[in-house]
């Protein structure tokens, strides 16, 4: 688990809990707010002082905003120091040929994957060419501090300028829906202690948060309801909040 959730980040993440919504007070005290910053060169990302006031902390997340990832040049920077790029074919041609990447089709386009180390490219012999490349670059990027004590914004609007920094919130949407009884012990409860039959957990769960008829999917379930809550959080979600959110706060739910 410590590999899937060290570096990703969610866009979207569904919580469904029987009767148990008191927990979501905890959850929604995990969210920061984020940010958006416009305008940014990717060039901005490599100076002293940039990595001297974010990226040694460790714990600052970017990634583009209204891009495209079949189409649009693409960006995103992890607490680890990464810089990952998704660029066309003709920009990829354009950047040093020894960094790690990798390349994937999409109908039309071919884009490539390229991970640069902020910190160690500012050794490479080819930096200023690199530099000069990331420069005509420029993308609107949300930024994420994993670190919740800290002056965030303050830093981002001293070393950006205020005219460039967006305050963001996630959006938290808590909804209570009945659940047959039988439904809940026989897909929910059998699929988490077995992992399988995900078909049906995706189809009961689908109906819940859109509303729709469940004997379109179901037959034969018995009167009898159980509440379901359900939180939406859409947004800026790190995948470490995520292992957060299902160690705990999630887990302990499994042992009652």
């Amino acid at each position: 688990m410590n590999n899937v959730f060290k570096d990703s980040f969610c866009y979207q993440v569904d919580i469904f809990v029987p009767n148990k919504e008191r927990v979501f007070d905890q959850i929604r005290s995990l969210f920061n707010k984020y940010y958006l910053l416009t305008r940014i060169n990717l060039s901005e990302l490599l100076t002293d002082h940039f990595i001297e006031k974010f990226l040694n902390k460790g714990d600052l997340y970017l990634f583009s905003s209204n891009t495209k990832l079949d189409c649009d040049t693409c960006a995103c920077l992890t607490p680890s120091g990464s810089l990952i790029l998704s660029v066309s074919e003709s920009l990829n041609q354009r950047i040093p040929i020894n960094f790690s990447r990798k390349s994937s089709k999409f109908t039309g386009y071919e884009k490539y994957e390229i991970e640069i180390s902020i910190k160690d490219v500012r050794k490479r012999k080819d930096f200023d060419f690199l530099k000069s490349i990331l420069e005509q670059i420029q993308l609107s990027l949300y930024a994420y501090c994993t670190t919740r004590n800290r002056d965030f914004e303050n830093d981002l609007r001293e070393f950006f300028g205020s005219k460039r920094v967006h305050t963001c919130l996630n959006r938290i949407d808590c909804r209570v829906k009945y659940c047959p009884t039988e439904l809940i012990e026989k897909i929910l409860f059998k699929c988490v202690t077995n992992g399988q039959d995900w078909t049906n957990v995706e189809n009961l769960l689908g109906c819940l948060t859109n509303s729709i008829d469940l004997v379109k999917y179901f037959k034969n379930f018995g009167i009898e309801e159980e509440k379901i809550s359900i939180l939406r959080i859409k947004g800026f979600i790190p995948n470490q909040i995520v292992k957060e959110i299902i160690q705990c706060h999630l887990k302990l739910l499994l042992l009652f």
